[in-house]
């Protein structure tokens, strides 16, 4: 059985350094492998261990050092709040009472 070389608690500054199935960012801390929800491939973060199991352990975001260039941030006008939506409706006239001034 492998040491386990990090407990709940700690902290650590960490890059990651592969992508899980699931999507979150993985990290190994002297070959120990953490999961950490929210972060990329390619993002240093400082994180802070919350679980630990005999084979790995996951962490959560304690703060930010620097993230990857790859980074992006995904959208959806479903996540908005309604009072937020505005309608647009496309018409042919565009621009056209540019010229009544």
């Amino acid at each position: 059985m492998q040491d386990v070389p990090v407990k709940q608690g700690d902290v650590h500054t960490v890059n990651i350094t592969d992508q899980g199935a699931k999507g979150d960012g993985v990290t190994r801390i002297k070959g120990f492998v953490v999961i950490v929800p929210n972060t990329k491939k390619g993002d240093t973060v400082e994180i802070e261990i919350t679980r630990v199991t005999s084979k790995l352990a996951f962490a959560k975001i304690a703060g930010s050092k620097s993230v990857s260039r790859n980074r992006f941030v995904e959208f959806s006008l479903d996540d908005m709040p309604e009072e937020k939506k505005v309608e647009y409706t496309d018409t042919d006239d565009f621009g056209d009472d540019l010229d009544e001034e």
